[in-house]
C-alpha cells in the first residue's frame, strides 16, 4: 500500500487508495456503530437480552475499529504530508 515517491527517494508515501479506505471507513464506520447498538438497546429492552448484549459487544468492536481508523489515516495522512512537503534538495 506505501508506494515510492520517485525513483531515488528512499522514502515511502501511502496510496491514494489506501487514504480513500481510510476516509469511507471513518465515514461510515459511526453510522454502522449506531445502528447496530440501537438495535442491540432495542432487543434487549423487548426482552431479548442475550441478542442485545451480543449485539451491543459487536457495537463495541466497530467503536474500537472505528478509533483505531481515526489512527491510521491521521499517521498516513502525516506521513503523506511529510515527505511531500520535504524540499527536494535536501540530504
Amino acid at each position: 500500500m506505501l508506494s515510492p515517491q520517485k525513483p531515488g527517494h528512499k522514502a515511502a508515501v501511502p496510496s491514494k487508495k489506501l487514504l480513500s479506505t481510510l476516509l469511507i471507513a471513518a465515514l461510515l464506520l459511526p453510522t454502522g456503530v449506531l445502528v447496530v447498538g440501537a438495535f442491540g438497546r432495542l432487543l434487549s429492552l423487548l426482552g431479548d437480552r442475550a441478542g442485545g448484549l451480543a449485539l451491543e459487544r459487536i457495537a463495541l468492536g466497530g467503536g474500537i475499529l472505528w478509533v483505531l481508523d481515526l489512527l491510521g489515516l491521521l499517521l498516513a495522512m502525516a506521513a503523506r504530508t511529510a515527505v511531500e512537503d520535504k524540499p527536494d534538495d535536501e540530504s
